[in-house]
């Protein structure tokens, strides 16, 4: 899934219930008649943020948010590496998987548990689309 919204990272990270809707929208099940396996809809979540700075200036980042950790190593390889998303000059800031008490454990495959994992990073080419 990818959304984008209209506020740095860190003020959506320090929103009250990100972590809990994040989370939710992690384990939403396709429920469609037919489907009898209750397949997950969305394994990762793109959160894409745009701010116009007071001097006119936008800055963007990227969060990466899933419940596996391993999917989210793949993409932070993948944004940090593939020569297709260099012209946007990311930067890792963080990434890190902890759970509601804020507790940490290392990467994981498993996605049932209750750690979440976010990488989060700033875009150095600002004026670069990420929705190509």
């Amino acid at each position: 899934g990818m959304s984008s919204v209209l506020v740095t990272t860190n003020q959506l990270l320090s929103k009250p219930n990100f972590r809990e809707q994040a989370e939710a929208y992690l384990l939403l099940k396709d429920n469609n008649e037919g489907n009898n396996n209750n397949t997950k809809v969305v394994d990762v979540l793109l959160v894409l943020s745009l701010v116009i700075l007071d001097d006119g200036a936008p800055t963007r980042e990227i969060l990466v948010v899933s419940k596996n950790s391993s999917l989210v190593s793949d993409m932070v390889d993948f944004l940090m590496n593939d020569k297709s998303t260099a012209f946007l000059d990311l930067k890792k800031e963080e990434s890190h998987t902890t759970n509601n008490n804020n507790e940490s454990k290392p990467p994981s495959d498993d996605d049932d548990d209750d750690f979440l994992t976010i990488a989060k990073f700033q875009q150095g080419n600002p004026k670069g689309s990420r929705k190509q």
